[in-house]
Formats: structure tokens, C-alpha cells, sequence
């Protein structure tokens, strides 16, 4: 159980805690000649922290529901079904529909950060890459490249975010850099709000120009001529953009409806130059495994804080 979630012996401040959970036994149908496997059913109880100091009986007892379809969970919000929904959606190309059946379901989408993030969809930029047996006689290079500040201020202003947010969105968001959610408490003076606004205005503005400047000055430039800009010693270089589906895959899948199905960021790469290969891992083990081993060059994140903090 992550600890996120909270688990039966992590104590947490949600309305609701998990408990431990019950299994199905194996059950055959004898009609169909079907076996269905045990199932694994979450057990929730309210959390006396949240709903009244320590008096856990004034607690609710009606569970929450726990959609085990995705598809299910924003389908049954687009009807109206819930009270509230927390991540009942994570995926923007729902954000249209649920806005179309706003009135018929009775409800509405909050407006603003309301779960922590400030920058959701990003992308993390490996300056530890480690990976010396794809890449033996460069990888230092890389790495070294990718702790150059103009090499990553390049990729920040490559990136087109109004043209992410109008296409994906629905133009829903607003372009920032990687910060987290603004109503966090640490911004809530003034002196933190500057703060805040400092870290969210930080080259941001698509400029591929700059971006293109900026490359130049770490001297990621095209050597030979063939169009793609490589390595500061010379040597090609192919930048890969790990997609999973934490924080947002189909964002970086996002395809330009009018620019002959170029995903957002790397078309705006790719307009400077840049080789470009996107890495589809989404469902596969070496999403976490190039993460936490060093590996990946940049992927995609999202930026946030966690509420016990």
C-alpha cells in the first residue's frame, strides 16, 4: 500500500483510511464453464482524525466507491453520480466531455490547483544519466551536457506550452515552470507569492530562437551538417523522451492536429533541430526501472507536494 493512500498501520489525515482487504475465493459457473480468480476488495472505514478530533464513532461508515475501471469512475462523474471526485480523471482528452455534460450531471469542474500540483504535465531532466552500456563512449557526455544550464534553459523555452495547453486542454491551464501547486503554504505571504512567481515565470516563454541560443552556448549545435544538432565532441545524438502514464502520457503523446501529427514537444524540438525519440513505456516495467536506475534522459512528471509536508 503506498503511503500515499495510507494504509492499516499508517496513520493519515484523509476522511477515509484503508483497512486490510478481503479476497474473493476462486467461484466456477457451471453454465458458461467459467473460473473467475479471487478479487481483491478494498476496505475503507472514516477516519475520526479527519471527521472529529479523536471521536472515531461520529465517523462516516458509508464507504466511498472505488471504481476498478477508469473508463467506469469518469463516465459515472460525466452522470453526476458522485458527491465529489478526487482523480476521478487524470486524462485531458476527458476534460472536453466532462465540461459538455456539466449541466445535464448537475456539477461542475473546480477551477485551480486543488491537489498539490503546480506543474502538471513536466518533464525531468536526468542530470545524473547513468546509462554507460547503451551509450559506453558518450555517456558522460550526456550527463554533462544535460548539467549545462543553457542546454536545459533551451529546452524549456523549446517547448511550446500555450500550444499544449490550447490543443490538450482545452485550453485549460496556464504555461508556468516547475513549481508546485501556488496554494501551497509556503506562499502564502507576500515575500512567497514572488517567490512562487519567480519559479512559475522561469523561461517560459516559447521563444525557439532563445531556445536555439541557448543551445548553441552549450554547444549542442549540428557538427556535420545532416540537420540534427549533436554532441559537443561532434558525435550524433538522439534525445529520448520516456512516455509512462504518470503525469500525464497522453499529454506527451498529444498529437498537432494541424501540423502533420507531430507531438507537441518533440515537433518544437524538432523545429530546432533536435533528434528526437519518444519512448513508449506506458504499462511497461522499465518505466520505473529506467527511473530509478539512472537511465532516461527526460520524462515525463508531475510536480507537486505532498500534503503531509
Amino acid at each position: 500500500m503506498s503511503p500515499f493512500l495510507g494504509g492499516p498501520t499508517i496513520p493519515m489525515a484523509p476522511p477515509w483510511k484503508f483497512l486490510t482487504p478481503t479476497t474473493t475465493p476462486w467461484s466456477c459457473n457451471g453454465a458458461n464453464r467459467t473460473i473467475s480468480p479471487p478479487t481483491l476488495l478494498p476496505k475503507v472505514s472514516g477516519n475520526g482524525f479527519q471527521w472529529n478530533g479523536l471521536n472515531t464513532s461520529l465517523a462516516p461508515t458509508t464507504p466511498p466507491t472505488i471504481p476498478r475501471q477508469p473508463s467506469k469512475s469518469w463516465k459515472n462523474i460525466s452522470q453526476g453520480k458522485f458527491e465529489a471526485s478526487f482523480r476521478g480523471t487524470d486524462d485531458p482528452v476527458n476534460i472536453p466531455f466532462l465540461l459538455e455534460q456539466a449541466e445535464a450531471g448537475d456539477y461542475y469542474i473546480h477551477e485551480g490547483a486543488v491537489n498539490g500540483a503546480g506543474s502538471y504535465p513536466g518533464w525531468l531532466v536526468n542530470m545524473n544519466f547513468a546509462d554507460s552500456e547503451t551509450y559506453p563512449d558518450t555517456w558522460e557526455e550526456i550527463r554533462d551536457l544535460f548539467q549545462n544550464q543553457d542546454f536545459r534553459i533551451g529546452l524549456s523555452h523549446a517547448l511550446n506550452r500555450q500550444r499544449l495547453i490550447d490543443v490538450v486542454w482545452d485550453g485549460i491551464g496556464y504555461p508556468t515552470n516547475a513549481t508546485i501547486s501556488p496554494q501551497a503554504w509556503h506562499f502564502a505571504s507576500a515575500e512567497g507569492k514572488a517567490v512562487y512567481e519567480s519559479w512559475r515565470d522561469a523561461y517560459v516563454e516559447y521563444d525557439p530562437a532563445l531556445a536555439a541560443e541557448h543551445f548553441d552556448a552549450a554547444g549542442f549545435v549540428d557538427a556535420d551538417g545532416d540537420g540534427f544538432r549533436d554532441l559537443p565532441s561532434g558525435e550524433p545524438f538522439t534525445l529520448v523522451l520516456d512516455l509512462g502514464d504518470w503525469g500525464g502520457g497522453g499529454v506527451v503523446a498529444a498529437t498537432e492536429v494541424y501540423a502533420g501529427n507531430l507531438e507537441v514537444y518533440a515537433g518544437n524540438l524538432g523545429d530546432i533541430g533536435v533528434n528526437v525519440l519518444i519512448n513508449d513505456l506506458r504499462g511497461q516495467p522499465d518505466w520505473d526501472l529506467r527511473q530509478t536506475q539512472g537511465l532516461y534522459m527526460l520524462r515525463n512528471m508531475h510536480a507537486s507536494q505532498y500534503a503531509r509536508f
